[in-house]
């Protein structure tokens, strides 16, 4: 494909344009450019990685000076295998990073045990980006699922029209070692050849998401002021900044039909190139919803960019509604997690004065949802304000929440989890034990296992904590 030629809404100049930064927990710790990936995708007899499913065909698309070039290893039959997994591994040589979808759980596990069946040694790899870690992180809810045709066609706006399904693909490659009729995996190579220009588009849209977000002006955290060492720091106002408005996605050109895009190599033969028209597209934004904004702090938290996770928690906990009949309901299920997040990471990077306020926008914001901020301000206060009254006030607060929303679990002394009958006499020796005397021997149903065991696990905590609180505030109240 030429540098004009698009795919989706993206051409391939425009695919060119990588922001590799972020990803460099994947590749190496290295700053890698686009000539360096690899996009791999392979075509197999099942949809195992045993001894018997074997890789039929394997396609590989990299950045050219000129464009994007697709090359695809078709094996014709089986004692073409060696053939093609020389290629192979001449191409996994030429390129030192590696990008697949579902490769780390599929197409690489299975060229590892080819490998190692033909007794060859396979090359080793740079770094692996696979994507579909990275579309289930951000788009997991959020689409309908996160297979590649159906991100391909919500992100990149290229629908497939009569693409053949994954499924069928092994039995057509069976009926052709039948027939022997090239043109029948005709469908077959312009599936994969799709998958690939789909990762190529799918890894751009990514790094232009995160690029977008890194270019936003940094939102305002809320001040961090030491509480003084015997006060709580009084309740803060939420904050109620306009909403961030959405980076503006690049202007869309007319689409362009590709050209020859596609090489096919058999084992000892020349190359085939063959081209397949593309369906209209439907151009998509880089806006971002706050279930999106939220995954994307996730991919950053995995990537270990910890400045990048805190960027993507502020936009989320400040998108949604700000005014009209839906702000009177407090912020969403999204925010709520956001800001839950938030003021953990405050905890762990040693910033208490922070962490405080955030659960106080909570308690605030989302009353119904106070049961981790009465926790961690209940903490602050025993621990680091050294303000006993005000510990006791907030755990009281979270069993009053814990009980209301768990009904069974009741605020009592903590319990042993399992209360146990007394065993039954063993049997003498020689006698076998009657089925009825067995289950008599087991532990009998306890009432406090009716509720889960994190409920009860937590109601415990709590009601260990309030009477700690307790005696530490009549050993202050004694003369």
């Amino acid at each position: 494909m030429g540098a004009s030629d698009r795919y989706g809404i993206y051409s391939v100049g425009e695919m060119r344009r990588l922001e590799l930064k972020p990803f460099a927990a994947l590749t190496g710790g290295e700053i890698v450019r686009a000539d360096e990936l690899l996009f791999l995708d392979t075509e197999t007899t099942g949809l195992s990685t045993g001894a018997g499913t074997v890789a039929f065909l394997v396609g590989v698309g990299h950045f050219a000076d000129d464009g994007f070039v697709v090359k695809q290893y078709l094996m014709r039959d089986f004692d073409e295998e060696g053939s093609l997994l020389a290629q192979v591994a001449h191409e996994l040589g030429s390129r030192s990073q590696l990008v697949t979808y579902n490769g780390k759980a599929f197409d690489l596990n299975l060229l590892r045990s080819r490998f190692l069946m033909d007794r060859r040694r396979m090359p080793p790899l740079g770094g692996h980006i696979d994507l579909l870690h990275v579309a289930r992180r951000v788009w997991k809810g959020v689409i309908e699922n996160c297979r590649l045709s159906t991100v391909e066609a919500e992100l990149l706006g290229e629908r497939r029209m009569g693409d053949v399904p994954g499924y069928q693909i092994p039995q057509m490659y069976f009926q052709y070692l039948e027939i022997h009729d090239r043109a029948s995996l005709d469908p077959i190579l312009e599936h994969n050849r799709r998958d690939i220009l789909a990762m190529a588009g799918l890894l751009r849209h990514v790094s232009g998401i995160m690029r977008a977000v890194s270019r936003e002006a940094p939102p305002k955290a809320p001040p961090s002021v030491s509480p003084a060492a015997d006060e709580v720091p009084p309740p803060v106002e939420p904050p109620v900044p306009p909403p961030v408005a959405p980076p503006v996605a690049p202007p869309v050109e007319p689409p362009v039909a590709p050209p020859d895009s596609a090489s096919t190599y058999y084992a000892g033969s020349a190359p085939r190139s063959g081209s397949a028209p593309r369906n209209d597209y439907v151009p998509r934004s880089y806006s971002l919803s706050a279930r999106e904004l939220y995954g994307l702090s996730t991919l950053y938290e995995s990537l270990g960019d910890a400045a990048g996770q805190e960027r993507c928690l502020l936009l989320c906990a400040r998108s949604g509604p700000r005014s009209g009949a839906a702000a009177a309901f407090g912020i969403g299920a999204t925010q709520r997690r956001a800001i839950t997040r938030l003021a953990q990471m405050k905890r762990q990077q040693g910033d208490y004065a922070a962490e405080v306020r955030y659960w106080q926008i909570l308690l605030d914001t989302a009353p119904g949802s106070g049961l981790l901020p009465c926790i961690g301000l209940a903490k602050h206060c025993e621990h680091r304000a050294r303000d006993i009254p005000k510990a006791l006030e907030y755990t009281e607060r979270a069993i009053a929440i814990a009980t209301r929303h768990s009904p069974n679990a009741t605020p009592a002394a903590p319990l042993p989890l399992v209360e146990r009958a007394a065993p039954a006499a063993p049997p003498a020796l020689g006698e076998r034990a009657a089925p009825s005397a067995l289950l008599a021997s087991l532990p009998a149903p306890s009432a406090s296992l009716a509720s889960p065991f994190r409920d009860e696990r937590l109601m415990a905590e709590l009601t260990a904590r309030r009477d700690r609180l307790l005696r530490k505030l009549r050993a202050k109240q004694k003369p």
